[in-house]
């Protein structure tokens, strides 16, 4: 194992930047929060039937659930954590800095993330320059090969994770060559203050497609339709390698940047921002312990990027949920607004939920809104809004839906309330796609929404498979 931190490493040199005191009560290491405990099971997944070629079989629905157990699915929403006591709150007077684009400093503590500085050297060779994200479950850094030219993504994952995403990223390049699949370059481990890290190492990304999407920024028709192939083809080739990616949301869909290995850092600080930080002080006014970092370091923020520097390709990232088609998993942690409506209702994950969640990207990429947004992060809100884009859910799924959503929600859990047009905000999926894209012709919108309703069916069995979805005439046609 080897250490997180090198000796004898010249500072790095960074553009002015602010850095202001941010103070921040962290959790002792004997703490573990009620929130923090693994979530309740769903009912064990059903038999799975192999089918070659990353064709997705028939799904058959499963049996109701009896009402006892009804509250205990994988759908049910994180416990929102109490407010921390009085005597431990932020006392009055004191001047919180703005800094956006942070993880929970709460997660540096033992089991949880690795406390990392600027200009700090990880694995022994890679100089940290920027923050390029950040999670619940890791922290992704921008670093320099010493001595080399050229960047790199170093993902350090909670000491608590498993290596699965490695041994999935290991199996891909083994059986799988295509592109818009993160190559794996280095692992390496670091024994740190919170545990031990097994971290990866991979070729540097560019903006997200949520960061992009996030700011209001329509990219153009000529751009969206080959990075959206690309996307399908990518999803095809893990399908056909046997593996389902779980997680494809908006974080994990990266553009590149062309030129990017080339740039020096002054030329890097200027496209993508100089570093914004702030040192963590305990309550007391004591330096934040060897559990966190020195200082908060912000993500970088592409509100003002240059799309123009997209290299045109395309990248999926972030193998976490990933799992072999041949053993799925009881549940996911995806995304409440990329999450396969079927799931909710005990279908195990599989080929046709990634395809749900690549139907939920190609929307987002052509509109640059997001399909089914959750607001508050559940799963409930998302599938409402699916309803008010698709219509009404299949009739075998709507009793079951009313009898979960009784003890979920404060308001009514009969039937009408939840798929009463009436009641329900309509916002058909036809006119959310013209509104957003009024410059197609009506050819064109019709072939894009056939793809649409292709990978976003309710049924999973009705749905494309990401093979298909990559061959479709909206991909292959001339406009």
């Amino acid at each position: 194992m080897t250490s997180g931190n090198a000796e004898n490493v010249p500072p790095l040199t960074l553009p002015p930047s602010s850095h202001q005191p941010l103070e921040l009560q962290l959790p002792q290491p004997s703490q573990s929060p009620y929130w923090e405990q693994p979530p309740l099971l769903p009912p064990p997944p059903l038999p799975r039937s192999q089918s070659p070629e990353g064709e997705q079989p028939p799904l058959t629905p499963p049996p109701p659930l009896p009402p006892s157990q009804s509250a205990q699915c994988s759908y049910l929403p994180h416990l929102i954590p109490p407010p921390p006591p009085r005597s431990s709150r932020i006392p009055r007077g004191v001047r919180i800095p703005n800094l956006d684009y942070v993880e929970d400093v709460s997660k540096y503590r033992r089991g949880g993330l690795h406390p990392v500085n600027l200009g700090g050297v990880l694995g022994h060779k890679y100089k940290v320059i920027h923050k390029l994200g950040y999670g619940g479950f890791a922290t992704v850094w921008l670093a320099r090969v010493l001595g080399e030219q050229g960047y790199v993504a170093v993902k350090i994952p909670r000491a608590d994770s498993s290596n699965k995403e490695i041994t999935i990223l290991t199996h891909l390049q083994s059986v799988a060559n295509h592109l818009a699949i993160a190559n794996l370059l280095d692992t390496f481990t670091i024994a740190g203050p919170n545990g031990i890290h097994n971290c990866l190492v991979s070729e540097a990304g560019g903006p997200k497609l949520g960061a992009i999407c996030r700011f209001g920024k329509r990219l153009p028709i000529s751009f969206v339709r080959p990075a959206a192939q690309q996307l399908a083809a990518c999803v095809a080739c893990l399908h056909s390698a046997g593996i389902c990616h779980g997680d494809l949301t908006d974080n994990n869909v990266l553009f590149e940047i062309k030129d990017l290995q080339q740039w020096s850092e002054a030329e890097l600080y200027q496209h993508l921002g100089a570093p914004k930080a702030a040192t963590l002080l305990q309550f007391n006014g004591d330096p934040a312990p060897p559990s966190a970092p020195v200082e908060a370091v912000s993500a970088i923020n592409y509100s003002n990027f240059d799309t123009g520097l997209f290299s045109g390709r395309t990248r999926i990232v972030d193998f976490g949920e990933a799992f072999s088609t041949s053993s799925p998993p009881a549940g996911l942690g995806t995304a409440a607004s990329y999450f396969a409506p079927e799931m909710l209702f005990g279908y195990p994950p599989s080929l046709a939920s990634d395809v749900w969640a690549l139907g939920c990207l190609i929307f987002e990429m052509h509109t640059s809104r997001v399909f089914a947004p959750a607001f508050f992060g559940s799963v409930e809100e998302a599938l409402g809004m699916t309803h008010a884009a698709l219509g009404a859910l299949p009739e075998a799924w709507q009793d079951s839906w009313c009898d979960k959503a009784k003890p979920l929600t404060s308001g009514p859990g009969k039937k009408h309330y939840w798929f009463d047009d009436q009641i329900q905000r309509s916002r058909p999926l036809d006119s959310e796609v013209r509104k957003a894209m009024p410059e197609l012709s009506l050819e064109e919108l019709d072939l894009l929404l056939d793809l649409l309703k292709g990978t976003l069916a309710y049924e999973p069995s009705h749905r494309l498979t990401a093979a298909k979805v990559a061959r479709h005439a909206w991909f292959t046609r001339e406009l």
